[in-house]
């Protein structure tokens, strides 16, 4: 009897995982191509100084919702210049854009947002624009970097300090757009 029962919950962690994961693949396919609205002039630039994102054919946008673990993004920013040296490779240079939700920001992020040595864009967007403009994109954390082109369409859904494999895949996406 036991046997049976524990077989029966394997068998539904398994389907109810694999139901989840399709859940999870098809919200991410319906938002490919898909133009993500970015109202910079509705936000706070928080590193005045800095680029903008307008110069280069792809960027990454990073959005990070109150939901989100402010230290650990804090902590992977110093992370992405590795990413995005692997697109000079492929003659491709793509940049980031962050852009940081909530009415209100604790001295430290601020502080860590507005460094001098940080050279992307970062907004702050204390209206909640950015969501209100983009309601296609869900809360999930998953769909919260995003690789765009220069049309601001979705190109690839994920993000590539936290996953290799995504990494690699917007190395190929790039690549083969170049190729055409």
């Amino acid at each position: 009897m036991f046997r049976t029962l524990h077989l029966l919950y394997v068998l539904f962690f398994f389907v109810s995982c694999s139901n989840q994961n399709q859940t999870i693949n098809e919200e991410i396919r319906s938002v490919y191509g898909e133009k993500v609205e970015i109202p910079v002039t509705e936000m706070i630039r928080m590193n005045e100084n800095k680029s903008n994102f307008n110069h280069c054919k792809y960027h990454f946008l990073v959005y990070q919702d109150e939901e989100s673990c402010s230290d650990c993004a804090l902590s992977h920013y110093s992370e992405w210049e590795e990413v995005l040296s692997d697109f000079l490779q492929i003659k491709e240079p793509v940049d980031l854009t962050i852009i940081w939700e909530g009415n209100h920001l604790d001295e430290d992020i601020r502080e860590g947002l507005c460094s001098t040595d940080y050279s992307r864009c970062i907004y702050w967007d204390s209206t909640y624009i950015f969501k209100k403009r983009n309601p296609k994109l869900s809360c999930h954390s998953y769909m919260h970097t995003l690789l765009l082109d220069s049309l601001n369409q979705i190109i690839l859904v994920g993000n590539p300090i936290l996953n290799p494999r995504i990494r690699q895949l917007a190395l190929k996406r790039l690549e083969n757009r170049n190729d055409k």
